[in-house]
């Protein structure tokens, strides 16, 4: 899928209204995304497919730290730049082990981690669970959508550009890159998942339903049938419906993917990611997964 997919989908409080969003060569760009128009023939340059990074300026300390990226992608008809602030997680015993390649999880925030401040998206679930993990075996990237942006939709060519530049600066394990999402953050994971297929070791969608269930999109899930997933929802989610991921685990089970869930029966909404991202067994099973 070479364009987001387009959908108006209607949640209330944490998540809000997931609108249509313009493709990646449409000329009026979702903020942050810069588009600049390609130069005459004879003078433009030639399109590749993979997004090329400016470097970071700010050293890579331990902890959880702010950082901003300008991810840079060529097309045909001009050039998109995502500017992506984010924060990053290193464990305290990054670097002590120079050949060590650690895994790293790409966390997606719900709606209420929109906004300018990175501080915003410490509160957000799985940054929280971190501030009392000072040597979490794991480097997690956390990045932030800006306030006016209802969909993670329009980024995640610029997402995964990140990700290859993250891997040129750090010591990652390509083969065990991991993709998670609270919420919104869950929902659009379905959506990188389906364009990458080939890109991550494990998903893990928490409260984030996959919003196409009654569409004929449905049945592409079973392409991802080889790649393993644990879902986390609740069935007294009243944000995100849990009816949801219900016809997503019947279409995933019926083509034998390598699935596992998890439906609490009395977490609400944020409760739900608060009590997953707690779970010792789902980052000892993230730990055994490998590309």
């Amino acid at each position: 899928m070479k364009n987001p997919i387009c959908t108006i989908l209607t949640i209330l409080a944490l998540v809000g209204l997931a609108g249509c969003q313009p493709a990646a060569s449409d000329p009026t760009p979702a903020p942050g995304i810069t588009v600049t128009p390609a130069l005459p023939a004879t003078l433009a340059p030639t399109a590749t497919s993979a997004p090329t990074q400016a470097a970071s300026p700010t050293p890579f300390t331990p902890g959880l730290q702010p950082h901003e990226a300008v991810v840079v992608k060529e097309l045909d008809e001009g050039t998109l730049t995502w500017t992506i602030p984010y924060l990053l997680y290193l464990p305290e015993s990054y670097g002590q082990d120079p050949q060590k390649k650690w895994p790293l999880i790409l966390f997606l925030h719900g709606s209420m981690g929109r906004g300018s401040d990175l501080d915003i998206v410490r509160g957000q679930t799985l940054p929280t669970v971190l501030k009392d993990k000072p040597d979490f075996p794991f480097i997690v990237v956390a990045p932030q959508l800006a306030a006016t942006e209802w969909t993670w939709a329009p980024w995640i060519d610029g997402l995964d550009g990140l990700l290859t530049q993250l891997e040129s600066e750090l010591s990652v394990d390509p083969d065990r890159f991991i993709l998670t999402g609270f919420s919104l953050g869950g929902i659009d994971s379905w959506d990188y998942a389906l364009q990458y297929p080939d890109r991550f070791a494990a998903l893990v969608p928490v409260a984030g339903g996959y919003p196409f269930a009654e569409s004929d999109l449905l049945p592409q899930l079973c392409s991802l049938n080889t790649l393993p997933i644990w879902i986390f929802h609740s069935e007294m989610d009243y944000i995100v419906h849990p009816g949801q991921t219900y016809k997503m685990i019947e279409t995933l089970d019926a083509c034998d993917a390598n699935l596992h869930v998890t439906l609490y029966t009395s977490a609400d909404h944020v409760g739900t990611a608060m009590t997953a991202y707690a779970e010792e067994e789902l980052f000892t099973w993230l730990l055994e997964q490998k590309r």
